[in-house]
């Protein structure tokens, strides 16, 4: 049985393991797949007991989460990898870190 990624590789791998090479369906096909891969790694995940997260409900957060985690890999990517991948995964770490 494959051992579930960390937050971090999922910047490195996660796209690959989700979506197959969707090059010829182009970046809205890459895009759900993405999102409905991100979903169902990161529901177990939400916490909305947490002191920081009390008021919010789960569906909503969970879906703020995933499209901002969607986002800023597109942003890397259409900005030619400005950064690094493995600064990339400890940033977008930190920040799920924060808020799940």
């Amino acid at each position: 049985m494959k051992d579930k990624p960390t937050k971090d590789q999922f910047f490195y791998q996660g796209s690959a393991e989700c979506c197959g090479d969707d090059r010829q369906k182009g970046a809205p096909s890459f895009r759900s797949k993405f999102q409905k891969f991100l979903i169902i790694e990161f529901k177990d995940e939400i916490d909305i007991t947490n002191e920081k997260n009390q008021g919010l409900q789960d569906d909503i957060l969970l879906q703020f989460i995933v499209t901002s985690y969607v986002e800023i890999v597109e942003w890397w990517i259409k900005n030619e990898m400005p950064k690094p991948p493995e600064v990339m995964a400890e940033q977008v770490g930190i920040l799920l870190d924060r808020n799940l």
